[in-house]
């Protein structure tokens, strides 16, 4: 007869097992299948984020957050999906010029550039996957929001419409939309 232990360990391997298949059940989502070159999303939280229109619209995304040079340069390359609501936001740590790529990048994005308030100062929709054009925020900028090509003109998202999240010191709305 085996030792009481190795059924405990059984059990303990078991239930470990199982609780990481539901959690990569519930994180591909999140994660969107990534391909190594991009698992370091696995292990980074998304993070709440609104747009509220200046009518007063609020629209909810889900988004991963890079803070680090090394997360500002991976972002959301090798990435192949992307929910509807996901994204990403680089939060930068002063206003600067700041100039995107979309080198391999395999999805086509919005990119929203924002000041310090959250305020949204320049809108590129529809960036072209894999291409080395560089698309400046042509001014100060404090962060970048990148969402799925669509994303603006579905929610009719412009310039002067004001990002939430804790980077600009705001958050939530009062209101939310409910998309159909």
């Amino acid at each position: 007869m085996p030792p009481k232990c190795s059924y405990l360990l059984g059990a303990f391997a078991t239930i470990y097992l199982s609780l990481a298949s539901i959690a990569a059940i519930a994180d591909e989502p999140a994660a969107e299948a990534l391909p190594g070159a991009a698992s370091w999303l696995r292990y980074e939280p998304r993070m709440p984020l609104w747009v509220v229109s200046r009518t007063a619209r609020c629209w909810p995304f889900n988004i991963w957050v890079a803070r680090t040079p090394e997360q500002f340069t991976r972002g959301l390359m090798f990435v192949r999906q992307l929910h509807d609501d996901g994204g990403m936001l680089f939060a930068m740590q002063a206003e600067r010029e700041i100039s995107m790529w979309m080198r391999n990048t395999f999805i086509a994005l919005d990119i929203l550039f924002a000041d310090a308030s959250g305020k949204i100062i320049k809108i590129h929709e529809n960036a072209t996957p894999l291409s080395l054009e560089h698309i400046s925020s042509d001014g100060l900028a404090y962060a970048v929001l990148e969402l799925p090509a669509g994303a603006v003109a579905k929610r009719n998202i412009s310039a002067g419409d004001q990002l939430r999240h804790a980077h600009f010191g705001n958050s939530g709305c009062q209101t939310q939309v409910k998309e159909k």
